[in-house]
């Protein structure tokens, strides 16, 4: 459609510019048309960049595109692309920066060109003034619509003659003015060509939006009648960003409510009639969502109550993600409600309560509010959504909650609201409201919160589980008796996590039919053992009983964190003796009878029949409490709860406890976390088993340990004490002598420590004691100074005499003669072959007879250790004896001979002994210098190897035996 307007318009013109030479200004007048007159901004770069590049201008024509393109490209906010482009202007050495009227008005050829244009506009002008609007609505069958102009393709044209045209349209406008003089906008006729066709072109206006534009329509509103002024007004939706200022002061200065209307509405509705449909002419924005609401609200504060009621209702309920008014409008409009809402006009007071449910004033601290207090005066036909909470009144890090402080000012009216009543369409909104104030409901609330729930409004009592003291939770427990069905699990759930009464105990019991026809036995079960009664017991064990799936060890649990009373104590022992309980529900019942300072419950865990596994105790305290078992829990320092036993017990628990005999290691006790020393003392003295580890090392994320024990966390203790005469140490040396257990502690001690016991480890190696020795020669192996093993090879104990032997061979200190000594007394084949392959390590020549019989032992290992030693021996001597010979040269035999003449003969010896001893070797004619000699005939020097040739001939013709 643009493209015929373009060959129309160029046609009008082309007459009077055939006889023209073309300028700079006519070759790109058809981009400055797109620029100019259809504002199409995309497009005209476009266009500019093709010219540009297609090489098709003159060098005039190019500059001017070039600069033109500068220029639009600021406009189009590309900086940086405007910048390379002048810089192309400024590298070609170009001129200045051409404007709108350089292409326009700079030479008589513009003038007749802006002459044909603006005859093109009083002609299309004309046409529009001409329009038959009942013809053109008989033809579309849409009697009720109102178009202005009705041919989009007249309209269109008109546009695109752009600032031609608006000289033609103010004059239209001005000379049509007086037809509307002293009427109202009721008096405006709803099927009047002209009116409409006059609407149309104002609506040009609007659209072009130029100084020249606006300075017709202030022409033209200017001493207009009511409902001129309309007529110019509804097409302000259409208006470009620069007439914005106009908008707003005529919406503030017009004294007519209609103009006011119009100006607001315009685009979307004429002479107060809505529309549904889409008419071609709206296109553009509209007030409402391109001004913000408190230009409106500012500019209505004058006007009568009805039409404030009526823009409140009407400002825009935003798409999509909802942006809240601003403080001011959100205010402005808050205040504008309440006095409206006081007044005498339903009417009023019902469109103005309406404006409450819009969700961008909603969601602001004042409209949020101002809402809470209008509760149940906004009609039923309003549907009243949920927005969520203003951003302002937020809990932190909880956008769907409100504050405290939030809550205890809303709390109170929306509960009165609530109480009252409100419209059906609104209580989803109450709902959400009072959810809201969740995280912040409590005791004090209890009341509030009961007579809700028959109101409608469940699921608020669960707020109160865990927030409500004893008096208040028997409160909510008698409410809770009288609930039906349907409301059961609303009660249960507040209940839930309180603590409540003994004396609530009958009136939940009450409650197990109907608990038991929900299927919600478990919950009920639950507050029964909150409670704290011990009359509970039989109840729940009955349950137990009847529900085969019932769990009652949390229930017993909670029940003996109120009471310690022995009922609860004895379901305690006896549920952690059911086979069907888990091992770590076992660990958790054992761990609070423990905390109860229950001696059964000690004297069981004593009696070790199942190593039960680490478990959080249900009464700990603290939040990050560590899983621990029973047993550690009892050995460990300050447990959480305290568990009451005396050292004195607990020592004695140790002595007696058959669990220390098991052959298994306690997981997650830390044998350095014992109590007192004296308890860490009865332990190390009864039991070697493992607990707890001690990290080694820690790479690359992976951690490596190894198993602790009492021992070593008692060595520990004893490094940490200063004097060598202190209890500790004392302790130690009296253990040593009377507790196999304890002396393992020796394995652990440093330096020092163990040098202050030496003394007496050395009395006990060469005591009596047969084991003792043994315990002293082991702890005392690999310190300093070592150990004379060649003494204790006499040592009145044979398992010393053979470690000591084992020991001194292994460090190559036993003489032979020591090792001789003990070779016939030794009774394991292992021990006889380790003294050969020592014997034979020592090169001892005096073992050669002893040898000699071990050669014929029974024992392959025995012969095998035997022959190696006699080999050693034999190749040791035999090298001696040739080595001896060779460095001395005293024999003078032919092999010696050979052998002498051979190392002379040796590659790296000089030549002229090399070439007479290769000749001496085939004169003595000796075979066994061959091989020696036909290597040597390769020799790289040619001498050589011709004498080691002849040597080998004359020993092969005279060998010698």
């Amino acid at each position: 459609m643009k493209t015929k307007a373009l060959v129309l318009t160029f046609a009008v013109c082309a007459g009077a510019l055939a006889a023209q030479q073309t300028t700079p200004s006519q070759e790109l007048a058809p981009i400055v048309a797109v620029e100019e007159q259809e504002r199409d901004l995309a497009k005209a770069e476009r266009l500019y960049r093709e010219a540009i590049d297609g090489g098709k201008l003159s060098a005039a024509a190019k500059e001017m595109a070039t600069l033109r393109l500068v220029e639009l490209l600021m406009k189009l906010g590309k900086r940086d692309e405007a910048k390379v482009w002048m810089g192309k202007i400024t590298d070609a050495g170009g001129g200045a920066v051409v404007s709108l009227d350089d292409v326009t008005a700079a030479s008589p050829q513009d003038r007749e060109r802006q002459e044909a244009l603006r005859a093109k506009a009083r002609e299309l002008v004309q046409k529009v003034l001409g329009q038959q609007i009942k013809a053109h609505f008989a033809q579309q069958g849409a009697d009720d619509t109102r178009t202005g102009i009705v041919d989009d393709e007249l309209r269109r044209q008109v546009e695109w003659l752009g600032e031609a045209a608006v000289p033609e349209i103010g004059a239209a406008l001005a000379a049509g003015k007086p037809t509307f003089a002293g009427k109202a906008a009721g008096d405006l006729s709803s099927t009047n060509s002209r009116t409409e066709a006059l609407r149309g072109l104002a609506g040009v206006l609007w659209r072009l939006g130029s100084p020249a534009a606006r300075a017709q329509l202030e022409a033209a509103y200017r001493d207009g009648s009511e409902a001129f002024r309309v007529l110019l007004a509804t097409q302000a939706a259409r208006h470009a960003p620069t007439l914005r200022d106009l908008v707003i002061q005529w919406l503030n200065e017009d004294p007519s409510e209609a103009v006011f209307w119009q100006l607001a509405r315009s685009g979307l509705e004429i002479s107060g009639t809505p529309f549904t449909v889409n008419q071609g002419w709206v296109e553009g924005r509209n007030n409402w969502e391109e001004l913000p609401p408190e230009v409106f609200l500012v500019a209505v504060q004058r006007r009568s109550p009805a039409l404030r009621a009526r823009v409140l209702r009407s400002l825009p309920w935003g798409r999509g993600n909802v942006v809240p008014w601003s403080s001011a409008a959100a205010s402005r409009a808050c205040a504008m409600v309440r006095e409206l809402a006081n007044g005498t006009d339903p009417e009023v007071v019902r469109t103005a309560l309406a404006a409450l449910a819009n969700p961008r004033l909603q969601i602001t601290p004042e409209g949020f509010d101002c809402l809470v207090d209008h509760l149940g005066r906004i009609g039923d036909d309003v549907p009243l959504n949920y927005a969520g909470v203003p951003r302002e009144l937020q809990k932190e890090g909880m956008e769907n909650l409100f504050a405290k402080h939030v809550v205890v000012r809303l709390w109170p009216r929306l509960v009165a609201a609530a109480r009252r009543g409100v419209p059906a369409r609104s209580e989803h909104w109450v709902r959400q409201a009072l959810s809201a104030c969740g995280s912040s409901l409590d005791g004090s609330m209890l009341d509030d919160l009961i007579a809700l729930q028959p109101l409608g409004y469940t699921g608020l009592l669960a707020y109160l589980s865990g927030r409500i003291d004893l008096p208040q939770a028997l409160r909510l427990v008698q409410a809770f008796a009288q609930m039906d069905e349907a409301n059961f699990e609303d009660g249960a759930r507040g209940l839930l996590k309180n603590d409540l009464p003994p004396e609530a105990l009958p009136l939940l019991v009450g409650k197990t039919e109907m608990a038991v026809r929900l299927g919600k036995l478990q919950w009920l079960t639950t507050l029964v053992a909150r409670t704290g009664n011990p009359d509970a017991v039989p109840w729940l064990l009955a349950q137990a009983e009847r529900d085969k799936d019932l769990e009652l060890s949390e229930h017993l649990l909670q029940l003996g964190r109120r009471t310690q009373a022995e009922p609860v104590r004895s379901a305690l022992r006896q549920y952690a003796e059911n086979e069907k309980v888990a091992s770590e529900s076992k660990s958790r019942l054992y761990l609070a009878l423990l905390s109860m300072h229950d001696t059964a419950t000690l004297a069981r865990i004593g009696e070790g029949k199942e190593m039960l596994p680490a478990a959080r105790h249900a009464y700990a305290t603290a939040k990050d409490a560590k899983p621990i078992s029973p047993l550690g829990y009892l050995l460990m320092d300050q447990p959480d709860p305290p568990h009451g036993f005396t050292e004195a017990e607990l020592i004695a628990f140790v002595r007696g406890a058959k669990v220390f005999e098991a052959g298994v290691s306690f997981d997650g006790i830390d044998p350095e976390r014992v109590p007192t020393t004296p308890l860490l003392m009865a332990l190390a003295e009864r039991s070697t088993l493992h607990v707890g580890s001690v990290v080694t090392s820690r790479s690359q994320g992976i951690v490596r340990s190894r198993s602790s024990s009492w021992q070593e966390a008692m060595a520990t203790r004893i490094a940490a004490e200063e004097d060598l005469d202190g209890p500790l140490h004392r302790w130690l040396r009296s253990a040593l002598a009377s507790s196999v257990p304890a002396r393992r502690v020796v394995e652990y001690l440093g330096k020092r420590d163990l040098a202050a016991i030496r003394p007496q480890l050395e009395l006990m190696l060469t005591g009596d004691d047969a084991d003792m020795a043994r315990f002293a020669f082991d702890s005392l192996r690999g310190s300093k100074p070592p150990l004379d093993y060649e003494v204790l090879t006499n040592s009145k104990h044979q398992t010393i005499v053979w470690l000591a032997a084992d020991a001194g061979m292994g460090a190559g200190s036993l003489s032979i003669a020591t090792v001789l000594r003990l070779l016939p007394s030794a009774r394991q084949p292992q021990t006889t072959a380790s003294i050969g392959r020592y014997l034979g390590d020592k090169l001892a020549v005096d073992a050669v007879p002893a040898l000699l019989q071990l050669v014929q032992h029974q024992e392959p290992e025995v012969r095998q250790a035997a022959n190696e030693a006699l080999a050693k021996i034999r190749f040791v001597h035999e090298q001696k004896s040739y080595w001896d010979r060779i460095t001395k040269g005293l024999d003078a035999s032919p092999s010696s001979a050979v052998e002498k003449l051979l190392l002379q003969s040796k590659p790296g010896a000089p030549a002229e002994q090399r070439l007479l001893a290769i000749t001496s070797l085939g004169a003595l004619g000796m075979p066994e210098a061959l091989p020696f000699l036909i290597e040597w005939t390769q020799d790289a020097d040619p001498g050589i190897a011709k004498a080691a040739k002849d040597a080998i001939t004359q020993i092969h013709l005279n060998p010698r035996r």
